[in-house]
């Protein structure tokens, strides 16, 4: 944010003034790197900042993901910490996954693309805390690559829909991969309210979608550290949305707000329209910046609400993994398995 910081102490009355000086970056900046992971493959990855961006304090940060599963991404926003400010943002994605019946036999594969605008109002503080609301137009496709015959044109499922949304992001980890002390919470709303024209699947139907989640890191000792996380989805009113579905399964950064990691599972295992569940895991700190890290997952997901708690054909993960806090990233290799 700045490129020169100059500070210099002055005389005063009872005692030193320390006088501070800022050239501040008029840039921003440019990122390349190289991404691979047993679940999208390998890809190119290109991200950028950049700060005053028609006015003061307006920052532009975008995304671009080049492999087989492509991301693009940008939002431009204006930091005016807890006064609430106006915020655009955009993101297209398209991945395939296997589809699974019952969550174990292959039946298929699939590749899904999703294109959303958000427009917004929000405010930060500290850049720990976020919360805010606004709109959303969302047009999403499913394609069917190899299996079950859909029976609509092209094989294709397609929905296009306006949204209301709001959310809340709280983050005081220590640590962004491997934390040691703090917790995170997310929030978020969205309520379906309106289908727009074009899409084969308009159900016409309403709908409000809800998830939390609580993610702690809780310090043993110095080297041991307990990580309990849980969360709960719900969605209220009928009809299935492709996009606001909660899928588990696969590891690291997922595409869509509803995708949840789970040890022992790909990408996309299972879907439904209603989760509960958590994870459990103890991470020791063996030396320096090398992790090795003990994970137990569950989750119940399934269509009605009143089946939730019914834990009986629920998944179950368990993984054991060595991780590496590189200066070019996280670097992790994991043995799992599950249910």
């Amino acid at each position: 944010y700045f490129k020169m910081v100059k500070y210099t102490l002055l005389p005063g009355n009872q005692g030193s003034i320390l006088k501070i000086e800022l050239e501040q970056s008029e840039f921003g900046s440019i990122g390349l790197g190289i991404h691979f992971d047993s679940d999208y493959k390998a890809g190119l990855l290109i991200t950028s900042r950049f700060k005053n961006v028609l006015f003061k304090n307006v920052q532009l940060s975008t995304t671009l993901g080049l492999s087989e599963n492509p991301h693009l991404s940008f939002k431009l926003y204006q930091d005016r910490g807890l006064l609430p400010s106006l915020a655009l943002s955009g993101k297209w994605t398209s991945f395939s996954f296997i589809d699974y019946l019952g969550g174990k036999d292959k039946i298929g594969e699939y590749r899904l693309s999703n294109l959303v605008f958000d427009l917004y109002l929000q405010s930060v503080n500290k850049q720990a805390l976020a919360f805010g609301g606004g709109f959303q137009i969302e047009l999403s496709g499913l394609r069917n690559n190899v299996g079950i015959d859909f029976g609509v044109d092209d094989s294709r499922y397609s929905q296009n829909y306006f949204n209301f949304f709001a959310f809340m992001k709280l983050d005081k980890w220590d640590h962004s991969f491997f934390p040691h002390s703090g917790g995170k919470v997310d929030i978020r709303a969205v309520f379906v309210t309106k289908l727009l024209v074009g899409g084969n699947l308009n159900l016409g139907e309403k709908a409000t979608v809800l998830f939390g989640e609580y993610d702690k890191a809780i310090p043993l000792s110095k080297r041991w550290t307990l990580r309990p996380k849980a969360y709960v989805g719900l969605t209220f009113g009928e009809g299935i949305y492709i996009s606001q579905l909660f899928i588990i399964g696969g590891q690291g950064s997922h595409y869509l707000p509803g995708m949840i990691s789970f040890t022992g599972l790909d990408v996309a295992q299972l879907a439904d329209r209603q989760v509960v569940g958590g994870r459990l895991r103890l991470q020791y700190r063996i030396f320096n910046k090398h992790y090795l890290l003990s994970t137990i997952d569950f989750a119940n997901v399934k269509y009605n609400k009143s089946e939730l708690l019914d834990f009986g054909n629920g998944a179950i993960g368990y993984g054991l993994t060595w991780g590496y806090d590189s200066f070019i990233g996280t670097v992790e290799l994991s043995f799992m398995g599950s249910n």
